[in-house]
């Protein structure tokens, strides 16, 4: 911290450089986390000088100025900010308490500031002009939809064959396979429950009836989803059809694809915004942890699909 008389500030102030691509990325996501917490200066803009410093200074590291009018550099500046907007005040004290984090946090932003010049070339390179940070929001509306489209397959499909598969006269009918399921955990010591082992809601009635009214709720939720009406409730109601359905499928929905439906709804309920109705373009951005989620689900799904090949090729 530069020693300088305090002077009372309205709003903190991060000073940066404003011919640095680099600094202007990072200071475009701190400005999307920060909001009007802070006011990011370029140096270049500074109405008045900041006394003791110069513009070999400011090029150097970002400077932030508090409200009380002292002066933070380099990553202690970057933890003051964090921490005056009450994200991850932890790390401001590891910076103060602990001197091996603080020479450890010092030294990479160095090293990170010394290279700056590859790095702006390799985000000019991979980012283009735009210096926004990715929001997903087109990308998570679209996917929200597509996801009500493929449950909506799913269980038209499955509505045209469901009497014949697990109906009251099907290949392998749903009640004798619950009554089965029932007595199976019985008979375990101590005995378990069927409804916990085998969560369905075809317990309620495993009957024609009602398996083809699951099948109709299941249209109706997804026809919902795809207009944007309730979509986590509608993600929440379709995931909870889909494996009631799956349970008593049996043999008929033990494929991959119907376990990566359930996965891929359940990880969309992560994602679909907090409101009635879905705005599109105008919904917030989601969580990241859920868009890690679904990147960790395709992940599993390219690897997975190709050990199996590479797996087979071997026999």
């Amino acid at each position: 911290m530069t020693n300088l008389p305090p002077s009372p500030l309205p709003c903190p102030i991060m000073i940066y450089d404003g011919d640095c691509r680099f600094c202007c990325v990072a200071v475009e996501r701190w400005r999307n986390a920060t909001g009007a917490a802070i006011t990011y200066v370029p140096y270049q803009e500074l109405k008045e000088q900041i006394a003791g410093l110069s513009d070999k200074d400011f090029r150097k590291a970002v400077h932030y100025v508090d409200a009380h009018g002292h002066v933070h550099l380099a990553a202690e500046a970057v933890f003051q900010a964090m921490a005056n907007c009450g994200r991850k005040r932890w790390l401001l004290g590891l910076y103060k308490h602990v001197p091996p984090f603080a020479f450890a946090a010092e030294f990479s932003y160095r090293l990170i500031a010394a290279n700056r010049s590859l790095l702006s070339s390799i985000l000019a390179f991979w980012r283009g002009k735009d210096l926004r940070p990715p929001t997903y929001v087109i990308s998570t509306a679209i996917y929200i939809r597509l996801m009500g489209l493929v449950y909506l397959i799913a269980f038209a499909s499955l509505w045209t064959q469901i009497d014949g598969l697990i109906g009251d006269h099907g290949i392998l009918p749903a009640s004798d396979f619950l009554t089965a399921a029932n007595d199976c955990c019985a008979q375990q010591v101590p005995p378990t429950s069927s409804v916990w082992n085998f969560p369905t809601l075809a317990w309620l009635s495993p009957h024609d009836g009602y398996l083809n009214a699951l099948c109709a709720s299941g249209i109706i939720t997804s026809v919902l989803l795809m207009t944007g009406i309730l979509p986590i409730l509608a993600l929440v109601i379709l995931w909870i059809l889909y494996l009631s359905l799956l349970v008593v499928g049996q043999d008929f929905l033990s494929f991959q694809w119907d376990i990566l439906l359930l996965e891929a709804g359940f990880v969309s309920i992560f994602l679909a915004p907090v409101a009635f109705r879905s705005k599109f373009l105008r919904d917030r951005h989601p969580p990241r942890v859920a868009v890690w989620l679904v990147w960790w689900l395709v992940f599993r799904l390219m690897f997975e699909s190709g050990a199996v090949k590479l797996s087979w090729s071997n026999w």
